[in-house]
């Protein structure tokens, strides 16, 4: 009797939980990845957000661009960059740059649903990478086809109008 109170008790609890936690439809969205084909861009406020992008960094005064321990650039008001990472007071912007972080620049961050979706879009383009045939894969352009392969020798039209 007392292992089927417990059961019982248990399943309340989760069924309150459940209650209480519904995902918004723009959560259900950008949680599935499988209307992602790979090839779209994912937009935030403008830009394209890259895959492992987590904000990016205005530069609201003039500031200095790092590499490792040495400034190698003096950043113009108004500059945006990408971040990447952060850690020990600096923003990771990049193929070993960083900016660092101060009231000179400001730090801003995309809406999970958008990070989710740009993770989503990576994923459709590397699963799609591994469908290939003879050096091509789905999603590659016409102009790698065509420098592998020379230019077609004939268009045919699809169902959706389409070349």
């Amino acid at each position: 009797m007392r292992k089927w109170g417990q059961t019982l008790t248990i399943g309340i609890l989760l069924a309150a939980v459940g209650w209480l936690w519904v995902p918004s439809t723009s959560m259900v969205k950008a949680g599935g990845c499988e209307e992602r084909v790979g090839t779209e861009k994912v937009r935030w406020a403008g830009a394209e957000l890259k895959p492992g992008q987590i904000g990016r960094v205005t530069v609201a005064a003039p500031t200095e661009l790092w590499l490792s321990t040495k400034a190698v650039e003096t950043l113009p008001s108004g500059a945006v960059y990408r971040v990447y990472a952060l850690g020990n007071g600096y923003f990771d912007v990049g193929q070993g740059y960083a900016i660092k972080n101060d009231a000179r620049v400001r730090y801003e961050t995309p809406a999970k649903e958008k990070l989710v979706a740009a993770l989503c879009v990576q994923q459709a383009k590397t699963s799609m990478a591994d469908v290939a045939m003879n050096g091509v894969a789905i999603g590659d352009s016409r102009a790698k086809v065509e420098a592998m392969y020379g230019k077609a020798k004939r268009k045919t039209k699809n169902a959706y109008g389409l070349y």
